[in-house]
């Protein structure tokens, strides 16, 4: 399989990790919750077969550009932005489009300056979760 079916269909599996999370915060599965949100950002970052227990999005996004790069010879995915936070170059900047995909997809409100100093993928289940069972009405659009 070429690699960018491989990343596809590694998207088309977060696409099910996310209907799990969506699934999970209308039952008050705060662990479920989690563990599919998980699940979602290392299928997104296409590190799912060896990201483990990491809960750092630094050292997961990280973990993502050394593992594309290894895969593609230092060559990356040239940007394309089909793939969204796949294949980001920068740290950040995966993090930053994983959390607006989260935030867009379960419809949830995420507070932009708290979002700045999330720094592990519990904190930001949290306060998504939070924000989908705790009655978080607030909406940034």
């Amino acid at each position: 399989m070429a690699l960018i079916d491989e990343i596809k269909h590694s998207h088309e599996l977060a696409d099910a990790s996310m209907e799990r999370m969506k699934a999970c915060a209308a039952g008050g599965d705060r662990n479920g919750f989690y563990s599919a949100m998980h699940d979602f950002i290392c299928l997104r970052f296409f590190i799912a077969d060896i990201a483990g227990n990491e809960d750092n999005l630094e050292r997961l996004s990280e973990m993502g550009i050394k593992h594309i790069f290894g895969l593609t010879g230092g060559s990356g995915l040239g940007g394309d932005v089909s793939l969204k936070c796949t294949g980001s170059s920068s740290v950040k900047e995966k993090i930053i489009l994983v959390e607006l995909l989260l935030k867009k997809q379960l419809g949830a409100y995420l507070d932009p300056f708290k979002a700045a100093y999330i720094e592990t993928v519990s904190e930001l289940a949290d306060m998504l979760y939070d924000n989908l069972c705790g009655g978080g009405a607030q909406t940034d659009q």
